[in-house]
């Protein structure tokens, strides 16, 4: 058996009696035991505890010997020692304990203690949430690959909980230090187990005060750090010197140990962090901005949806060199096959992981699913650094090039320029302490497969006083809009119909997922602008500036960006989209009569409204 099914097969032993993280712990505990009970005082030895019917007893003197045995190994003077056992392990039923021995004396006399090497994948913090919780080994061995560890090379392996990057740091020539914010005995019993020697702190570098005068920071060569995820509470308690090498205040836990631990770094740091990271924008987009104004983004990894167990987060991998030498951002794509396998459930799981490094770290590499993008590039397209922005799919390079093969009457400008963009105004719906209003809501049900909007079915409560207001004219719908959907389901659009009502009461708002694209009808068709963001190129470069891993969001000043193929007003280009889509709207029109026919026809025959 290897170390991982060794590992299972003890932890079974406690796992409907204990919860996981104490399931975890109890079961390493078991084997450092049984693997280092020869060094042990004879008391303290496992055949000494064993034959006692008393699961109490057994616990107390595990916990008696694994306080030995951190006393007489220590890596440093501020090495941590081992916590006593939790009195909830004096009631696990002795039979299971006994198991759980010869589970791990049977792995002993088979040389499988010897060379034991684990990735805890299912170890979760209770304190402080990370990308690292749930992280499949692959992903670790990535991350560290990419560090480009060499023997000597001092390595800060940050927010690792239960010291999977530390383990591979070491294994690779590196003086690995482990450190985290969550007091706990995993990290040391990794150690212990793999025989590898990292040094171990316990400590919140955020938190005011954390270190002590006698504590010095310490800086490294490389770093490697999954980003603990969530808001800071109460921003008093966050250190103030890390407060000033943020671009723009934030309570962003992950943004603060970014920045954190490339303060801490020498040469290269490789962070596992949220998506969102890559595409909010607030501080997150100032502090991307800083990052490649400042030459520090070197690599970005897209990695497949559902890698951590358990978990629908998506993460990515952030390479940033603290020297400032990056003139470009390798942008790569990891979500497709040739990386990323599934089961039936759809779980994914990191394959190819070394072809992937070689092109990661490759500079020369052409390979189809990188991209090497100039940084000026980068803060054009305002800081943003997800990857389908640069490594476009078979899809996207063929809407590109048909857009490079237009008609020489077609010019190639941007959204931006030929609409203005309309929210729905928030004093609209402000209604305390005023009379109130109903109005008409489009939302993305009311969008049609073909043709002009249809009447909406849901009212929105509005502030009475401002139904005759400039605010309410501009908002409500006019004839000829276009209507985006901007967040949740991306993408999809409607157009008014020339006959809708005008605006005022009677007029028709968006939903706040919604935004207004009116057309400046003395530049662009406005039926034409619809049938092209409606069409596959259009839809495909709609796809590419979606962001957001929670809630898929299309930004404004993207939208703005997006290209359009604009024909001369009355060319044959528009003229054929204008005739195509009241092609369209006549077949829709015959189709919504026939479907009433139909109904009309049924009801006729044993209908409960006929006399028969």
């Amino acid at each position: 058996m290897n170390s991982q099914s060794i590992f299972n097969e003890v932890k079974v032993c406690f796992q409907d009696v204990l919860s996981e993280n104490a399931a975890i712990e109890l079961s390493l505990q078991i084997l450092l035991w049984v693997k280092k009970t020869d060094v042990l005082p004879e008391k303290l030895r496992v055949d000494y505890a064993r034959p006692k019917l008393d699961s109490r007893f057994v616990v107390e003197q595990l916990t008696e010997a694994m306080a030995h045995l951190s006393e007489a190994k220590r890596v440093g003077d501020s090495d941590v020692l081992f916590f006593p056992a939790p009195i909830r392990y004096q009631s696990v039923p002795t039979d299971r304990v006994q198991k759980s021995i010869a589970i791990a004396q049977s792995a002993l006399q088979a040389s499988q203690l010897h060379s034991f090497r684990l990735s805890l994948s299912e170890y979760q913090s209770a304190a402080i949430p990370t990308t690292a919780d749930l992280l499949p080994s692959e992903l670790a061995q990535l991350a560290t690959g990419l560090a480009d560890i060499s023997p000597g090379t001092d390595v800060g392996c940050f927010y690792d909980y239960a010291g999977s990057f530390a383990q591979l740091a070491t294994a690779a020539g590196g003086n690995a230090h482990l450190e985290t914010p969550h007091q706990s005995n995993i990290p040391w019993l990794i150690r212990e187990l793999a025989g590898v020697n990292f040094s171990i702190g316990f400590v919140n570098p955020l938190a005011r005060n954390a270190l002590s005068t006698s504590q010095k920071q310490r800086k490294f060569d490389k770093a490697i750090a999954p980003l603990p995820v969530g808001k800071v509470r109460d921003k008093k308690t966050i250190d103030g010197k890390w407060l000033s090498l943020l671009s723009r205040e934030t309570s962003s836990k992950s943004l603060l140990a970014a920045v954190y631990a490339l303060s801490q770094t020498r040469e290269k740091l490789v962070l596992i962090v949220p998506s969102s990271l890559l595409s909010a924008r607030g501080s997150e987009q100032k502090q991307r901005q800083t990052w490649l104004k400042n030459k520090q983004v070197q690599t970005v990894i897209e990695l497949a949806s559902g890698l951590l167990p358990r978990s629908n987060a998506q993460i990515s991998i952030l390479v940033l060199t603290a020297k400032g030498t990056a003139d470009h951002v390798r942008f790569v794509d990891a979500t497709t096959k040739r990386f990323v396998t599934r089961d039936k459930r759809q779980q994914a799981r990191l394959t190819n992981v070394d072809q992937l490094l070689a092109i990661a770290r490759s500079p020369l590499s052409e390979d189809p699913q990188i991209s090497n993008v100039p940084v000026q590039q980068v803060l054009e397209q305002d800081s943003q650094l997800t990857v389908d922005r640069f490594v476009l799919s078979p899809l996207l390079k063929k809407a590109y090039s048909q857009l490079e093969q237009v008609s020489p009457g077609y010019q190639k400008v941007t959204l931006g320029s030929c609409v203005s963009f309309i929210r729905q105004s928030a004093p609209l719906t402000k209604t305390e302490g005023s009379a109130t209003a109903d109005a008409k809501e489009v939302r993305l049900s009311d969008f049609p497969e073909f043709g002009y909007l249809t009447i909406p079915n849901a009212t929105l409560q509005i502030n009475g006083q401002l139904v005759d207001s400039a605010m309410m004219r501009e908002c409500c719908l006019h004839p000829y809009d276009i209507i985006m959907s901007i967040r949740g389901t991306t993408g999809k659009v409607a157009i008014a119909s020339p006959h809708i009502p005008s605006p005022g009461l009677a007029g028709w708002l968006v939903n706040k997922s919604c935004l207004i694209l009116r057309a400046n009808q003395s530049i662009i068709d406005p039926i034409y602008l619809f049938m092209y963001l409606r069409s596959g190129i259009g839809q495909a470069l709609l796809g590419q500036i979606v962001s957001g891993s929670t809630t898929p969001l299309i930004q404004l000043q993207s939208l703005k960006n997006l290209p359009v193929a604009l024909p001369p007003l009355g060319s044959p280009q528009s003229l054929k989209a204008t005739k195509i889509f009241e092609r369209q709207v006549q077949l829709q029109e015959e189709i919504d009569f026939l479907s009433q026919e139909q109904s009309r026809l049924s009801k006729h025959y044993w209908g409960l409204d006929e006399p028969m």
